[in-house]
């Protein structure tokens, strides 16, 4: 998510604004990497990105377009800490990204709508560990196995010009629990929507307990713009896509 208060403090629409229905001040709100769900109109509430990246460019529903004047909606699951009930403490905002079609007002969309109205940076990233063997044992204190994955990475203006590869500066993997630097993932092939980039991790990722440890893939923008819209403080550095997943590790006892 683009938008926090942390990072974009400046009043109206360049900054974080508080959400009517959000019940968490937004001096609580500190993250900077959080989870969304990306409203489109060929999404249904729970439907798979699938359908976006297999949908053509040129169609009337293609590169993940939400019609001015329609509805959408999405069917998220949330999980709250219990404290000793449900803490329901929770804060959001919505980022899209637009530029004027030509003609103005457009006669096909998205046709007259230029690539760049959608976001530089990936727009879908998907990990997959291919083999898993990590392991944490509490009573050696001892963790290792085997960590390979396979990352498929989707870029809109990458996907019109064919090339998406090109898109993509560089895919980092971190694991802060397992290991203290980020490791490069290497490309492997590509089709039509996506590039496919493979990592192991093995020798690197040594977990320090059993359980779920959280692993980040960051996928850089390949000269994508920075956050400076114009107006209004905007942090440092480019646009980047993370996904995080948790591993789980067992305990072999």
């Amino acid at each position: 998510m683009v938008w926090n208060p942390t990072e974009f403090t400046s009043p109206g629409m360049f900054g974080y604004i508080h959400g009517n229905l959000a019940n968490a001040p937004a001096s609580s709100l500190t993250a900077t990497i959080n989870p969304y769900k990306y409203f489109a109109d060929v999404l249904y509430p729970t439907s798979t990105m699938s359908i976006v990246y297999d949908t053509p460019l040129d169609a009337d529903g293609g590169r993940g377009v939400f019609t001015a004047g329609k509805s959408n909606t999405r069917r998220y699951r949330i999980r709250f800490p219990l404290n000793p009930c449900p803490q329901v403490v929770y804060g959001y905002a919505v980022d899209a990204s637009w530029n004027p079609p030509s003609p103005n007002p457009p006669n096909e969309i998205p046709d007259d709508f230029p690539i760049n109205a959608n976001i530089p940076e990936a727009y879908h990233v998907v990990v997959a560990p291919r083999i898993n063997t990590l392991y944490y044992d509490s009573e050696s204190g001892y963790g290792g196995g085997v960590l390979r994955l396979q990352i498929n990475v989707h870029d809109w203006q990458g996907q019109l010009a064919g090339n998406i590869k090109d898109q993509v500066q560089a895919l980092k993997i971190l694991s802060p629990d397992m290991y203290s630097t980020g490791i490069d993932a290497s490309f492997l092939n590509e089709d039509s929507v996506k590039a496919r980039y493979m990592a192991d991790l093995t020798g690197f990722a040594s977990p320090q307990y059993a359980g779920e440890n959280l692993l980040a893939v960051r996928a850089v923008s390949e000269g994508g713009p920075n956050y400076d819209q114009g107006a209004g403080t905007a942090p440092a550095g480019g646009v980047d896509t993370w996904q995080v997943l948790l591993l789980d590790v067992p305990d072999p006892e």
